[in-house]
């Protein structure tokens, strides 16, 4: 099994705070890996560093083999689907489901929708139930349907490598369990996942390994963590509308169609 994400004693420095250090990590073809850690810890900042989105500052990080130190447009994005925190693919934009998913197939050497488009978008919106909503304007569809809306624009790449960073934050029920029978899917066909949550919830056991993150270091690498007193009952909601309210201003960045790759 090849590694498709390679980290090496990668730090990532902020304005004058340092965010992650000494962080070593490997992610092989076909893993689910979730990466865990309290508010500020550094999980999104790890993501965004794959992405090239944020400035390493020392060691290296590589994504299929290629090295993404500084340099994002060495990123491999045709391979990769992006899901990034809160992606608000509705925000004052006059665009259908079906219009937003389409421009997943969009990147920086491909400007227009290839041949079959429509129907890779439409079993991309299928693949997250909202097959019915593809003609609806973004706007009319609730919180949770937008953010399964942001999931499949990056399934319509039909993806080697998903990165979801907190899809299931603030979300209702439904899109929790479409989510858990998306996930299950993915994992039988092979896909390479790795999601940052701040809680594993109701895809604990699709969960194959977890890495946390405490004050920016990789403090566990391994088998799922016991759940915090409370939180592994079944009736616990796994909704937190919050999440992110404490991240250093510097790693947050608002996210529309436009900005995402």
């Amino acid at each position: 099994m090849s590694d498709l994400i390679s980290v090496t004693d990668l730090r990532v420095d902020l304005g004058s705070a340092t965010i992650l250090r000494g962080i070593d990590l490997t992610v092989g073809e076909g893993e689910v890996v979730a990466l865990l850690g309290a508010n500020g810890s550094g999980k999104s900042t790890l993501m965004r560093a794959l992405l090239g989105l944020v400035p390493i500052s020392g060691g290296d990080a590589s994504l299929f083999g290629i090295s993404v130190r500084n340099q994002r447009r060495q990123v491999p994005w045709p391979r990769i689907g992006y899901v990034p925190q809160r992606a608000s693919v509705g925000s004052g934009i006059p665009a259908t489901a079906l219009e937003v998913v389409l421009t997943g197939l969009l990147h920086d050497r491909r400007w227009h929708v290839p041949r079959g488009g429509r129907t890779r978008a439409l079993d991309a919106l299928a693949s997250v139930d909202l097959a019915d909503r593809a003609h609806s304007p973004l706007h009319q569809l609730s919180g949770g349907q937008q953010q399964r809306v942001a999931i499949a624009r990056a399934l319509v790449r039909a993806p080697e490598l998903l990165l979801l960073d907190e899809p299931m934050a603030g979300v209702d029920r439904p899109t929790q369990a479409t989510f858990a029978r998306l996930l299950t899917t993915l994992q039988s066909e092979g896909t390479t996942v790795g999601i940052v949550l701040h809680e594993l919830g109701p895809i604990r056991p699709l969960i194959q390994r977890c890495v946390v993150l405490r004050h920016g270091v990789v403090a566990h690498d391994g088998g799922a963590p016991a759940p915090a007193p409370g939180h592994g009952a079944a009736d616990h909601e796994h909704v937190h509308l919050d999440h992110g309210r404490h991240e250093p201003t510097d790693v947050r960045e608002a996210v529309t169609p436009r900005s995402l790759p």
